[in-house]
């Protein structure tokens, strides 16, 4: 993970990391989370400073998300869930986004590969 909540992980497994809501979330599930959509981008190709559109409202899969993209060396480019397409399209297409990570069951955005998260 290469972060501050890997170094979190290692020292406080079932330490409480996130809380949304009713959910508690430990640090070990946390890292969990991030790792496994860390290994969903870089086998996408996403690597040192690809750029990487984030679209989702503030959650936990938002959190995940952002930390999966840094983990692997990227560039998170937040894109607002609720922005009309042609200006997410522009969004993308300016920012070079080759990667978009959305919630699960979300849709996804033309030929940008899509992860879904949570």
């Amino acid at each position: 993970m290469g972060s501050v909540v890997a170094e979190r992980v290692g020292l406080s497994v079932g330490a409480v990391a996130v809380r949304v809501g009713e959910r508690v979330v430990s640090y070990g599930e946390f890292g969990g989370l991030v790792g496994g959509v860390a290994r969903e981008l870089s086998g996408l190709g996403v690597g040192v400073d690809s750029a990487v559109g984030v679209v989702m409202s503030r959650s936990l899969e938002l959190l995940v998300a952002v930390h999966a993209v840094v983990a692997v060396g990227g560039r998170y480019v937040p894109v607002e869930v609720d922005a009309p397409a042609e200006r997410v399209g522009f969004m993308l297409s300016t920012a070079g986004v080759g990667v978009v990570v959305v919630r699960a069951g979300d849709q996804a955005f033309g030929d940008v590969a899509s992860v879904g998260v949570g």
